[in-house]
């Protein structure tokens, strides 16, 4: 399952994308059903989009809602240490954090700076 998030700057009518990918680890050797605690679900996200200046944006992945965007330990719209609510509110956060980007140190999370998103 693949949910594509296409963010346009309205300036110059340019349009950037996000990709948040469902994914699905199950041991190959796995032969129970329903599926064993084997398996791992967690959501992959990218862009191609650049960095403005240029530079990639790295690869996010999440395994459960306590993976906050910035370096784990904050959210990134906000100055906020606690877990999200809901898979929407994780998604909405790690979008905001691909098209705003965060400094060093953000909230101090101890992150690394990422640019916004060049679109």
């Amino acid at each position: 399952m693949a949910i594509t998030v296409r963010v346009l700057n309205e300036s110059n009518n340019r349009v950037g994308q996000i990709q948040l990918d469902l994914v699905l680890d199950v041991l190959a050797s796995e032969d129970e059903y329903p599926l064993s605690t084997d398996c791992e679900f967690y959501f992959k996200m990218n862009t191609t989009s650049l960095q403005v200046g240029g530079g990639s944006i790295p690869v996010k992945v999440t395994k459960s809602l306590s993976d906050l965007a910035l370096n784990g330990a904050k959210q990134s719209r906000t100055n906020v240490a606690t877990d999200y609510t809901s898979v929407t509110d994780m998604v909405e956060d790690y979008i905001f954090d691909f098209t705003h980007g965060h400094t060093a140190d953000q909230y101090t999370s101890g992150c690394t700076a990422q640019g916004a998103m060049s679109i």
